[in-house]
């Protein structure tokens, strides 16, 4: 008997941590559903723009950015929250250097899924 496919359309931007976490939980659950339900899987992702006023080119600080966005006190409770999450998924989140515009990093994903 043939897997079934499941076709699966993501909205997600690529700077976004949580993002990141949700890909990494698709990515087991769909391990696992192949093995147990014979299933398949057709990921599409669509780009989102989590702040589409960033500079491209260098950017901006991070945690500058993060403090004016979030505030100094939301900032202290979600940073360690999310590097917690970040690293029950296998993730390695750094709150360092810089944020840009996600505009090119959106093109690649693009023309894979063409070709």
């Amino acid at each position: 008997m043939a897997a079934r496919v499941v076709k699966i359309d993501i909205v997600s931007d690529t700077i976004c941590p949580w993002c990141f976490v949700g890909k990494r939980r698709l990515e087991q659950a769909m391990a696992e559903a192949r093995g147990r339900l014979r299933l398949e899987f057709e990921v599409r992702w669509h780009p989102f723009f989590l702040d589409p006023s960033l500079p491209g080119g260098s950017g901006v600080n991070k945690l500058e950015r993060y403090r004016a966005k979030f505030g100094p006190e939301a900032i202290e409770r979600m940073l360690p929250r999310m590097v917690q999450v970040g690293r029950d998924a296998g993730i390695a989140f750094s709150y360092g250097g810089n944020l840009g515009n996600t505009v090119d990093s959106h093109r690649p994903i693009e023309l894979a899924w063409e070709n």
